[in-house]
């Protein structure tokens, strides 16, 4: 049973969500609480640096090329799983941004339990075929020629994976509802800490016990029991957050799942499309060292690219926020400022590492890993197209009107995918980054741009746009 009166002392202590509240109010607490998101993600992007910069180099010379290649190929081909997870997470974030914006407490917690039940059926059922296909299927044929010797570690390096990946899945729902509360400065103060047991974790197996399957537990191992408070806090300071069967209606299920699945389309296989599955390309094709700096040259551009996730996901609830009281004007100042500061850090990030790149990954990996020109100059205008692209797609996901976007995005992933299939060969591990930039750029770039400022003008002139 739900207690609703700690429910209604929670909506107390959080006068400014209600409907009842002025816009000022309302504007002040999405102010206040984007700029506490921003400031714990940017100490969380610190650590995650941290962790990137010490830990992963350490790791990659305790295993050596061949050993840090299936490292990376194993976690990449694990992360197709999320697929599975359909985007409800985000989907969730922001209806439940919707409904505390106009104090439906009772839809809150339909929204919760719908989601909680549908993804521990989803996750139970992928991780248990996943299971029965590492153990009974030759998955070693995957990898390619060069570990037909590795079976062992690649069975048991996929079983851990799949494990962590089940239980991620499902902590990561009550992430989101914090997301959708606003609170998302709690979960990056968690990840603030939880780089520190991972990186002691990284360096005690590469100094004592240097495995893949070691390496793979240093890194998820501590990041799923500090995830764990995640849960708690949810738990204790959201009632609506208490999962009961009562509460899951089927309609509220579909209705995530048709949202999600607009995210999922372009955030999960976009995102492996984009950054996990030219890996194992790479890696099949491509001699160990080539790809070595390819997967040590993605990983930091998904670690540069975490800046774009630290300004935008705050402003899916904010913006989420806004439309249900008919904020147009907020809405648009949010986008202009978002727009801003994305085109300026992709500038700068580009700037960094057409200039000293290479010395940079030099240092990084005491000169294990040496990424060349051609693919640091790719790498740099991918990442100034991405800055614009997760921009627009943030705005449109705090609208709820992401289905079109993200078939876009979705569509410019498989060309470049396409692309790089046909264009790989053994001397051009830069291709992907090549083909990603090219399709963004004649793809996606402008319907975005018309998308959102679609969306901002019928919000503008509609005060009931969801309605």
């Amino acid at each position: 049973m739900i207690d609703d009166s700690f429910g209604e002392e929670s909506e107390r202590n959080h006068p400014t969500l209600g409907s009842g509240s002025s816009d000022q109010e309302a504007s002040r607490f999405r102010e206040n609480r984007f700029r506490y998101a921003v400031v714990t993600s940017l100490s969380s992007k610190v650590t995650t640096a941290l962790l990137q910069i010490i830990a992963m180099p350490v790791a990659a010379k305790s295993l050596g090329i061949h050993g840090f290649v299936l490292y990376s190929m194993l976690t990449s081909l694990v992360v197709w799983l999320w697929v599975s997870n359909i985007g409800i997470g985000p989907s969730l974030s922001v209806s439940l941004a919707a409904a505390r914006a106009i104090s439906d407490e009772k839809e809150e917690r339909h929204l919760f339990s719908s989601a909680f039940y549908s993804v521990m059926v989803i996750s139970s059922i992928i991780s248990i075929l996943s299971l029965i296909l590492t153990w009974y299927f030759p998955v070693h044929l995957i990898f390619g020629n060069l570990y037909q010797a590795d079976l062992v570690v690649i069975r048991w390096g996929l079983s851990i994976l799949v494990v962590m990946f089940f239980l991620q899945m499902n902590i990561s729902l009550f992430e989101a509802s914090l997301t959708g509360y606003q609170e998302l400065h709690v979960i990056n103060l968690n990840s603030t800490f939880n780089s520190i047991p991972v990186i002691a974790a990284i360096i005690w197996v590469a100094s004592y016990r240097p495995s893949v399957i070691g390496m793979i537990l240093a890194v998820n191992a501590p990041v799923i029991l500090c995830r764990s408070l995640n849960v708690w806090w949810a738990l204790w300071h959201h009632p609506q957050t208490r999962p009961s069967f009562a509460c899951f209606r089927f309609k509220l299920c579909l209705k995530l799942v048709k949202s999600g699945v607009s995210y999922s389309l372009a955030g999960a296989i976009g995102h492996i499309l984009a950054h996990i599955f030219p890996v194992i390309l790479v890696g099949r094709v491509c001699a160990p060292d080539r790809a070595a700096a390819f997967t040590a040259v993605v990983n930091g551009i998904v670690m540069a690219s975490g800046v774009y996730a630290m300004l935008g996901t705050p402003l899916w609830p904010a913006i989420a926020d806004s439309a249900a009281r008919g904020e147009g004007e907020w809405a648009r100042k949010a986008y202009r400022q978002l727009l801003i500061l994305c085109s300026a850090y992709s500038l700068l990030v580009a700037i960094i590492l057409i200039g000293w790149g290479l010395a940079l990954f030099r240092l990084w990996f005491h000169g294990e890993i040496q990424p060349s020109r051609a693919l640091l100059l790719a790498a740099s205008g991918y990442f100034l197209v991405l800055g614009w692209e997760q921009a627009h797609f943030s705005i449109l996901m705090g609208f709820q009107r992401i289905k079109l976007a993200a078939l876009m995005v979705l569509l410019r992933s498989i060309l470049a995918i396409i692309a790089t299939f046909l264009l790989l060969s053994p001397d051009r591990e830069y291709v992907p980054f090549i083909s990603m930039t090219i399709c963004v750029l004649l793809l996606d770039a402008y319907p975005l741009w018309l998308l959102v400022q679609r969306h901002l003008k019928m919000l503008i002139q509609n005060t009931h746009y969801y309605s």
